[in-house]
């Protein structure tokens, strides 16, 4: 779990063991502000822009190989506000292999959502 700056959110990375094999690692960024997620949600819709292609071109800056990364948007159980992609893996990655693609989703995650809404916090 990583905090996001000036706001009440977190960036972070969940194992699923009961889902499926190759789609066990999941990527979000979640608040339980509601305001903050549809601050979010307007300028997406303002813009046009969809959030799978903001978090591609993250991705591509940050040298993503991977196959193209979906984007699930809901309230969760816990009342988190969550934005959320599984990374697939065709084969069992290695560790190393596993880590680096975490890490290359996660830091593009940070890098989309802090230009979206009121994530950058207050000017």
């Amino acid at each position: 779990v990583c905090t996001a700056r000036d706001v009440e959110a977190e960036y972070r990375v969940d194992l699923d063991l009961a889902g499926p094999s190759r789609c066990r690692v999941w990527v979000s960024m979640v608040t339980p502000d509601r305001w903050l997620s549809e601050s979010i949600e307007s300028e997406l819709l303002n813009t046009g822009d969809p959030i799978e292609e903001l978090l591609e071109d993250e991705l591509a800056d940050l040298g993503w190989e991977g196959t193209a990364v979906a984007v699930e948007h809901f309230r969760s159980e816990e009342k988190l506000f969550t934005f959320r992609s599984g990374l697939c893996f065709e084969e069992e990655p290695s560790a190393a292999a596993a880590a680096a693609a975490v890490t290359t989703c996660l830091l593009a995650y940070q890098a989309c959502f802090v230009q979206l809404g009121d994530m950058a916090g207050e000017d």
